[in-house]
């Protein structure tokens, strides 16, 4: 009944004792996956080694008080030296993973500061030089285009190389100006969908709190109602400190004091168990993106500048594979376009064992 006793009224101290140390080893496995970075192997490394550090900090304290009653100088000393290596390293291990915790946090709200500015100076310049930008739809600009190419003064002045007519001077200049009018549709098109996009992310991407300590704003409220000029930044990382020290002193003190003569050996259990290799990313399309129709279109415009395709002369040679990677749509309905716009005029596509060749004219 005694030992019921004496046990029940040790409990409360026995529980501190223990959340006290596992806060202290918790400390030194956030050091350790820190100093084991992106190499998994390297991080369960240290966190084994400095977690067996806190370990033996708990044991020196037991042994101390062993060695005390004993009265043994030799394990007296090595007990001691221990021990406070054991809590000095613990406490730089709790104060350097806040320190880089802050860090960490203040260079991740500068860089979504950075990325929303970036964001607004994007959608500004896109704004204004898509209000400059004076084009009608580009598939009205693109059938005019067409007609006008297939008129006898373009293929008698060798596709407008060699004007000397005035007819086909004249027939040139309105070729010409409806190629422009066709690239500042083109543009506008690209910088609005830009500018819709970057919207979006802008209204996803939230501006950061200003303090990374998490006591900080707490401890403001609680300054404000009881009227006391401070600084909350200040205050809650000397409590923070406060509350670290603490913790080492009970994770030392409960262990010594809970000590027996002879206390119990426990067998060592893993702290780890292994995982499983990542499995490697699914693979996305090649733009990552889903194009419209007319921007598919726009695409084989400039198709020439484009690496992923072959280019020959006036004409290039892809799969419906190739373009349905680079447009983000099923090969069916790239089948689908590419029908389309032959049954328009707008192109012209040869099937050969290479892939179609397709020849744009525009």
């Amino acid at each position: 009944m005694n030992k019921l006793i004496n046990f029940l009224k040790a409990m409360p101290f026995t529980l501190a004792a223990i959340a006290a140390w596992g806060a202290s080893a918790g400390f030194n496995a956030k050091f350790g996956i820190k100093m084991g970075g992106s190499d998994r192997s390297l991080v369960v490394l240290w966190v084994m080694l400095f977690v067996a550090l806190d370990v033996l900090k708990a044991g020196g304290g037991m042994k101390l008080r062993q060695a005390i009653s004993t009265g043994n100088l030799f394990n007296i000393v090595l007990a001691f030296g221990l021990l406070i290596s054991g809590t000095s390293f613990s406490l730089l291990a709790a104060f350097n993973w806040r320190t880089q915790a802050a860090a960490e946090d203040a260079a991740a709200r500068q860089q979504v500061i950075e990325h929303r500015k970036a964001l607004k100076i994007q959608i500004e310049s896109d704004r204004a030089r898509a209000a400059n930008l004076k084009a009608r739809d580009s598939s009205k600009i693109i059938a005019e285009l067409v007609s006008a190419k297939r008129h006898d003064r373009y293929r008698t002045s060798e596709q407008c190389t060699n004007a000397t007519i005035t007819a086909s001077i004249k027939l040139c200049n309105r070729i010409a100006a409806l190629t422009g009018e066709r690239d500042r549709a083109s543009e506008r098109a690209f910088r609005e969908k830009r500018i819709t996009d970057n919207e979006a992310k802008l209204e996803k991407l939230t501006m950061p709190t200003k303090s990374a300590n998490p006591m900080a704003a707490s401890l403001a409220n609680l300054l404000t109602l009881l009227e006391i000029e401070a600084d909350p930044e200040r205050l809650g990382d000397i409590l923070m400190a406060t509350i670290t020290i603490l913790a080492e002193f009970v994770s030392v003190a409960g262990p010594m004091l809970l000590a027996k003569d002879k206390p119990r050996q426990r067998r060592a259990r893993p702290l780890f168990s292994p995982r499983r290799k990542d499995t490697p990313p699914a693979i996305t399309p090649a733009n990552g993106q889903r194009l419209a129709r007319d921007e598919a279109f726009s695409w084989l415009a400039r198709a020439k500048e484009d690496e992923r395709v072959k280019w020959d002369g006036d004409s290039i040679t892809a799969t419906n594979k190739q373009l349905a990677r680079i447009f983000g749509r099923p090969p069916s309905t790239v089948n689908d376009w590419l029908n389309t716009w032959s049954k328009e005029g707008l192109i012209e596509k040869r099937a050969g064992a290479r892939g179609t060749r397709i020849r744009v004219y525009v």
